[in-house]
């Protein structure tokens, strides 16, 4: 083991790396129940294996500190659903009589490395997930925790200075996600004042646009119906209404012979979609280009437009907003949340303001001008993430 090295380093160090495993560097604890200890607000936060996922924003709290944990100690969940993102996720801890360790979560004192640098190499580790069978759950025995190898640098100063260096780049992570959701929080609070009317534009010659106009839903929108009788060998695109707003997206392409549902209707771009069984948890959206000519089954509704009244990226806008999200739900039969059926015919009853088609588009553009700069951050996001993965391959042997 005496040529183990990293690939990238800093030049200042060369000696080789040393094989050790995490009992040989650490000492182990084990946390302990709190059940009876929770309470809304105390002195001491528990450190649970949602505090631990959420970087500890997600928090519950007791008056007592059950089991202890100090600044330096690295906090480990030892327990998570299959394929779950918990299961060895760490947690550094900085500060004295602030926590009380949870059961199921471990705590993990270094004897003489840096705390950070080794938090950086235990997180996440390809040893402990290998335990994660995909089928049931994993627990972590101590033994297993303990056997884990690790190979480390032997000088604290190049422990620090990876750490330091690993560090600016997380800090420039956690940067770019306050950005994006201060901004996604920016655009949330002006399209609430956008569609209340407390924000408006004027035209190009610096005039105010006409008053909004109530219409109801079937004066702005025409639902179509446009059947398709499939052949069993033709290909045939279908696709899904994600929810939370999240778009129409493609199931995949199957043979006619393959699509259960006979009962099918082809797809036009720009026609907005509505998944009757899912309305209620915003599964509606705009088909894209990408996506005409494929196909729907009568468990959805397609509308179209009245363009001389209706920009339909405008509707996509305002069907995300509480009004129009009480409308799906008031509009749908069901006992349970997860099986209500929207009544369409009852919904086209439902009135609505709306500003002008030339405001409509005014509203859109402005929308879809931050929608690009929060695309720009995400795209920043994933960069960064993507060269702290490589770095951290590269770094640790």
């Amino acid at each position: 083991m005496d040529n183990l090295k990293p690939k990238l380093r800093f030049k200042q160090f060369s000696k080789p790396y040393i094989q050790k495993k995490l009992g040989d560097v650490t000492a182990f604890k084990n946390g302990k129940g709190h059940e009876q200890f929770v309470v809304p607000t105390g002195k001491y936060e528990i450190v649970n294996s949602k505090f631990i996922s959420s970087g500890g924003e997600v928090k519950k709290y007791s008056e007592e500190q059950i089991c202890p944990v100090f600044s330096g100690d690295i906090l480990m969940v030892m327990s998570d659903v299959p394929k779950g993102k918990a299961l060895a996720k760490t947690y550094l801890v900085k500060a004295n009589d602030k926590y009380t360790l949870n059961q199921r979560i471990c705590s993990l004192t270094p004897y003489n490395d840096y705390p950070v640098y080794l938090n950086y190499l235990i997180n996440r580790n390809t040893y402990f997930l290998r335990f994660d069978s995909g089928v049931s759950q994993t627990n972590l025995r101590k033994e297993e925790v303990l056997n884990c190898p690790l190979v480390i640098s032997n000088e604290i100063e190049e422990q620090k200075k990876i750490a330091a260096f690993l560090f600016t780049i997380d800090n420039r992570i956690s940067l770019l996600k306050e950005k994006h959701n201060l901004l996604s929080q920016y655009k949330e609070g002006v399209m609430q004042k956008l569609f209340k009317q407390e924000i408006r534009f004027k035209d190009e010659n610096g005039d105010s646009f006409t008053s909004w106009q109530e219409f109801k839903v079937s004066d702005v929108l025409n639902l179509v119906l446009n059947p398709l009788k499939m052949k069993d060998e033709s290909d045939y695109e279908l696709i899904t209404v994600r929810r939370r707003n999240g778009g129409v997206d493609s199931r995949g392409i199957y043979k006619g012979k393959e699509v259960l549902v006979k009962t099918q209707f082809e797809l036009k771009k720009n026609q907005f979609v509505i998944s009757k069984r899912q309305i209620v948890h915003g599964a509606c959206g705009i088909v894209p280009d990408e996506l005409e000519g494929a196909i729907v089954s009568n468990e959805y509704n397609v509308f179209e437009p009245v363009s001389s009244l209706l920009d339909i990226k405008f509707f996509n806008l305002f069907s995300q907003t509480k009004y129009m999200k009480r409308s799906y739900f008031i509009n749908s039969d069901g006992v349970h949340i997860e099986k209500l059926l929207f009544k369409t015919q009852s919904w086209l009853k439902t009135k609505v303001s709306i500003p002008s088609v030339e405001e409509q588009q005014k509203i859109v553009g402005f929308i879809e001008s931050i929608d690009k700069k929060l695309q720009a951050i995400n795209e920043q996001i994933e960069h960064t993430e993507t060269l702290k993965k490589g770095l951290l391959q590269q770094m640790f042997v």
